[in-house]
C-alpha cells in the first residue's frame, strides 16, 4: 500500500485542540488483556482517535500510539505526522518519506530524521489481545467523558479512572432495564428521559 492520499489539515484540528501543550503522547486502545489506561484516563482522546480512524485508517488495528513506535511483531502499521514542524521524515530502507499529513502503511522498521517544531505522529497497529476494541466506546454520561464497555446480553458498564487509582473503576452498574431492541445510545437516551420525567 505504501503512500496514501494527503490529508487536509482539518483532519487533525480536533486532535490538536485536545492535545494542546502536552509534552508526550501515549498508547490508546487495547493492551493484551485490557483497555489501555490512557483510554480510560482520557476517553475524549480515545473518541477522537477512533473518529479519525473511521474516516482515514484503511487497516485493521487494536492500538494507537501518539508519538510512539509499534512493537516489532505488529506487522504492518499506519502512520501519519501532523503539527507545525519541519524535518521529521520517516526513513525506511534508506529512503526518506515526508509523513506530514501524508499517511503511510509501513511493513518494516523505520526511523525519523531530526525535526524542528512540534511534531505529532499517530501510529495505528494490531496486537494479539483477549479483548475486542469494538467493546469499548467513549461516551458522555452526566456531562463527563467515560468509556462504555459493552457486555454480551447485559447493560454496559462505564469505566472511569480516579486520581491515584491504577485500576479502572465502574462508575455505576446501570440498574434500569436494558432493552435489547435498542443500541447503546438509544438505551442511554431512554434512561435519561426516564430520569428527567
Amino acid at each position: 500500500m505504501g503512500d496514501l492520499p494527503e490529508l487536509d489539515g482539518s483532519a487533525f484540528r480536533d486532535l490538536l485542540n485536545h492535545l494542546g501543550n502536552r509534552k508526550g503522547g501515549g498508547e490508546y486502545g487495547l493492551k493484551k488483556d485490557e483497555l489501555s489506561r490512557r483510554s480510560i484516563v482520557d476517553p475524549k482522546m480515545h473518541y477522537l482517535l477512533m473518529k479519525f480512524a473511521l474516516v482515514n485508517v484503511p487497516i485493521a488495528f487494536t492500538t494507537v500510539k501518539i508519538n510512539g513506535k509499534p512493537p516489532k511483531k505488529s506487522g504492518q502499521y499506519y502512520i501519519v505526522g501532523f503539527g507545525s514542524y519541519t524535518g521529521g521524515e520517516l526513513v525506511i530502507a534508506n529512503e526518506s518519506h515526508n509523513i506530514w499529513h501524508r499517511p503511510r502503511i509501513v511493513r518494516e522498521g523505520a526511523e525519523a530524521t531530526a525535526w524542528i517544531g512540534r511534531r505529532w505522529t499517530l501510529t495505528f497497529y494490531s496486537i494479539e489481545s483477549t479483548k475486542r476494541l469494538d467493546d469499548y466506546e467513549a461516551v458522555v454520561v452526566d456531562d463527563e467523558w467515560v468509556i462504555s464497555q459493552r457486555r454480551e446480553g447485559r447493560p454496559p458498564i462505564y469505566l472511569k479512572a480516579e486520581k491515584r487509582v491504577k485500576v479502572p473503576m465502574e462508575i455505576e452498574e446501570v440498574e434500569e432495564a436494558w432493552d435489547d431492541r435498542f443500541n447503546e445510545v438509544q438505551n442511554l437516551m431512554l434512561r435519561a428521559s426516564k430520569r428527567s420525567g
